[in-house]
């Protein structure tokens, strides 16, 4: 697992670098200077944050939901409003005949999505299995798999051919259309009791940078991953936002709302939001207070 370099004035952040974190995240160790930072993957992330390896993580907006030790800082995110092809469900038999489902390694949190979506919309609750790697269309064999669905996220859900499969939904399109509120994918969480000085602000200034770097980093994640770079940049800029506001504050606690009255979840998540310094990108619900509430680790 990786580790920030130990150094006590500063924080340890840490995060994924995927294609759906890519305006937040771009050129973050070079741009955060009170911050130790590691890249890492979705478990190893997950795993600083449980063990007190990292002091604030982006993670999967689901993790920060659920998790009551938590707490969402609101100066930025990842959301997406209706279709994005990021967090896909496809299946080899139709909705009646899914039992088992094989959900992607990097999944971004989104089995309560889709058992959500699969309850409300398809009244099916089949059982969901993780994946031991990602479920890269270009190397894994569907057809050879005993799975009946696949949970792809990310790249592999964009990349991969629905055509192969006897259907398949977009979940946030299936959320935006069940709701009529966008689907947040991503925010930055803090253990209760700690404090993050004005990391905030920094990471505000960042998101505001990277928002005229679309083009650059567009054409390096092209490079890495083969991909046409005007595709890629079309896609930043189309179907990512940064916005973490009232509206996508109010969806995530509307998203643990349906999930506990849908018996997915024991009770309804309360999501505190820590107190930042700055407010969200677009006048999101955090104080102008530093730190407040909280101390130091």
């Amino acid at each position: 697992m990786p580790e920030p370099a130990i150094n006590p004035g500063k924080l340890r952040l840490a995060y994924v670098n995927d294609l759906t974190t890519l305006p937040v995240t771009y050129q973050i160790s070079a741009n955060l200077r009170s911050a130790a930072v590691a890249e890492g993957t979705m478990a190893e992330v997950r795993g600083m944050m449980l063990d007190g390896a990292a002091d604030i993580a982006f993670l999967p907006a689901a993790d920060i939901l659920i998790n009551p030790n938590l707490m969402l800082v609101t100066c930025g995110g990842i959301t997406v409003n209706g279709a994005s092809n990021l967090i896909l469900l496809a299946s080899k038999v139709l909705p009646s005949e899914v039992g088992r489902v094989l959900v992607d390694s990097n999944d971004m949190g989104a089995i309560g999505l889709a058992q959500y979506v699969l309850a409300s919309k398809l009244r099916i609750r089949p059982e969901f299995y993780q994946a031991e790697a990602p479920l890269n269309p270009a190397h894994f064999d569907f057809n050879a798999d005993p799975h009946d669905a696949y949970l792809l996220t990310g790249l592999n859900a964009v990349i991969v051919r629905r055509q192969a499969f006897a259907w398949a939904n977009d979940l946030t399109q299936a959320w935006q259309e069940m709701t009529g509120a966008p689907f947040v994918l991503w925010g930055w969480a803090v253990n209760k009791g700690t404090a993050i000085g004005t990391i905030d602000k920094e990471i505000t200034e960042l998101v505001r940078r990277n928002s005229f770097e679309l083009p650059a980093m567009a054409r390096r994640y092209a490079e890495e991953h083969s991909l046409p770079a005007a595709s890629v940049e079309a896609f930043l800029a189309r179907v990512l936002k940064t916005d973490l506001g009232t509206n996508e504050i109010t969806s995530m606690r509307r998203f643990g709302k349906e999930m506990h009255q849908s018996g997915i979840l024991e009770y309804t998540p309360q999501l505190p939001l820590y107190q930042t310094t700055t407010t969200g990108t677009r006048g999101g619900a955090g104080s102008t207070k530093p730190g407040a509430g909280t101390k130091g680790r």
